[in-house]
């Protein structure tokens, strides 16, 4: 008794358990009150009622029937035989019909019962007892993927959005239950759910990599306390991870981007590597600016966006006014800072890239992918097809490389700053407007074997151009 008592105490104060019963249960309201939105005395009343004016009816309807279409008029005994008979059959058929209702009233009562057994197995102040709560909250939805499947998955992210910060064994449970079925080898899949976990701290590793997310994906506000990877997942449907905290290791490598990939107002504390995924549509980085102040850093550590390939505008940075109604239809406002190393080594840019007034603190490779020692290979070099907008940017660190870099529109670098030495040894032919306004003469000309070469010096004397 007292071990009920407390946890029926728990189960009242824990704010998990009563989000879960009230998500859980707003998706099925409709099934519930389909069997039990009257009492069973009023069903059953209703049910003889409802059988008795029935039968009343096919005995006369069947009486008529045989006696002016079978012309049995003059025959009483067979007449009546025929209409009792046909009366019979039809009370079989209502009496199957009730039957099923019943055995699916029946059924849905005991899949009730054992939600009920979950939500106080998961309202448990024994960590065993919840974490048994969510192997049978995933048994229930596997066994019935059509109707529960989606119930458990809100279920399971309601329970991560406000569960408790001391109960990291069955968060973790939880995480590895949705990769599981969310993998693209599952036995059981869970991929056409939607997975909405906004708000959600985690302070275990997340570890989501090789999934197929179709629905809608919505990690915004999230907080990744520990090492996240989306390794080689898949999203059909736009990704929301706007406002999202990563304060260690971020790995959306070889990930595969159908819809927008959202990424406003987001930081990364660590080393963050988005290298070779595909982005088919529009790409959003970076944070709001205050005027006058200085940038808010979006990649506090390493950034690796090597052999990207951008299908959609790609924004690191707002949108310019000259751009109205020819690059793009969007109006965006974040600008997007690096503090330490950036690597886009080898990226596809299909349609425009904008990197207007970013920073670059660190390093900026914009050069070909390759190893040291490794042959130049063309299909390496970094793409730029449409307007590489650098209008305003800030490059501060010490090395800005674009060598080899393919321009097939001219790049705008107006209003630029570049403290460091700025390479375009064998990139695409430059243009002189491409530099209007860039702190500092700029010098374009070619070297003795006819090689483009870049002079950009700033006030203090210091010299940048091309190797």
């Amino acid at each position: 008794m007292a071990e009920g008592a407390e946890e029926s105490r728990y189960a009242v104060s824990n704010p998990a358990v009563t989000r879960i019963r009230q998500v859980s249960d707003s998706g099925i309201q409709h099934t519930r009150h389909r069997y039990t939105s009257w009492t069973p005395g009023a069903q059953l009343l209703f049910w003889v009622v409802l059988v008795t004016i029935g039968a009343i009816v096919a005995l006369v309807a069947s009486w008529y029937i045989w006696g002016y279409f079978a012309d049995l008029r003059e025959e009483p005994t067979v007449r009546t035989t025929a209409a009792l008979t046909t009366t019979g059959g039809i009370g079989g058929i209502v009496f199957l019909t009730v039957r099923f209702r019943t055995q699916a009233m029946s059924e849905d009562e005991r899949e009730e019962r054992r939600w009920s057994t979950i939500y106080e197995l998961l309202a448990s102040p024994d960590q065993f007892r919840r974490a048994t709560g969510v192997h049978q909250l995933a048994s229930l939805a596997d066994s019935r993927p059509t109707l529960y499947r989606q119930r458990a998955v809100d279920a399971l992210c309601e329970y991560l959005r406000v569960g408790h910060s001391d109960d990291g064994v069955v968060e973790q449970l939880i995480t590895d239950t949705i990769r599981e079925r969310f993998t693209l080898d599952s036995e059981v899949s869970w991929h056409t759910c939607n997975l909405v976990l906004s708000g959600t701290r985690f302070s275990r590793p997340v570890d989501f990599s090789n999934c197929e997310f179709r629905g809608v994906v919505d990690f915004s506000d999230a907080h990744f306390c520990r090492e996240v990877s989306f390794h080689a997942s898949r999203f059909q449907l736009a990704a929301n991870f706007n406002r999202c905290k990563f304060d260690k290791h971020a790995d959306f490598s070889d990930d595969h981007f159908l819809h927008e990939a959202h990424f406003e107002d987001s930081v990364f504390s660590d080393y963050t590597s988005f290298e070779a995924s595909n982005f088919d549509s529009d790409t959003f980085f970076g944070s709001e600016q205050i005027e006058g102040a200085e940038p808010t850093i979006t990649f506090f550590g390493t950034t690796i966006f090597s052999m990207c390939h951008f299908k959609g505008e790609a924004w690191f940075g707002p949108s310019q006014e000259d751009e109205a109604g020819q690059d793009s239809d969007v109006s965006y406002s974040r600008t997007t800072a690096f503090f330490a190393e950036s690597n886009f080594q080898g990226a596809c840019f299909i349609r425009s890239s904008h990197f207007s007034q970013a920073h670059f603190y660190g390093r900026s490779s914009f050069d070909p992918r390759r190893k040291p020692g490794d042959r130049f290979k063309g299909d390496n070099r970094t793409h730029f097809h449409e307007r590489a907008d650098f209008e305003g940017a800030r490059f501060l660190g010490e090395n800005t490389n674009f060598d080899h870099a393919v321009f097939l529109r001219p790049p705008s670098f107006k209003d630029a700053v570049s403290r460091g030495e700025l390479s375009f040894y064998h990139s695409s032919p430059l243009f002189k407007p491409a530099f209007v306004g860039a702190i500092g003469p700029i010098e374009i000309a070619e070297d003795a074997q006819g090689e483009q070469m870049v002079k950009w010096t700033d006030g203090s004397g210091h010299g940048n151009r091309g190797r």
